[in-house]
């Protein structure tokens, strides 16, 4: 790996903690046009389906569906581990 490219590190998962990995999520998401009462006006609505578990979830509009994305790893930030950090050395700086 060249120095300095940790996009391709983080995507590949190398230097990552393996006893303690970050949190992951997989979903597939929908979205779809629906017409309004006037039968006029096009509503778009979401939703998003657990890959592994395959539970659903819906969304009338696109900030309910971003809030819950936000939600989420706002949830797993402070689930998470602190990561342990090495002790400093006596004698060097």
């Amino acid at each position: 790996m060249r120095g300095g490219d940790n996009a391709s590190a983080s995507a590949t998962g190398e230097g990552m903690d393996r006893q303690n990995p970050p949190p992951r999520h997989s979903y597939l998401l929908r979205i779809w046009g629906e017409r309004g009462g006037d039968g006029e006006a096009l509503l778009y609505r979401f939703s998003l389906q657990e890959a592994q578990s395959g539970e659903r979830q819906g969304f009338a509009t696109l900030d309910a569906l971003v809030a819950y994305l936000r939600d989420q790893v706002i949830a797993d930030t402070a689930r998470a581990e602190p990561v342990p950090q090495p002790a400093p050395q006596r004698g060097s700086l």
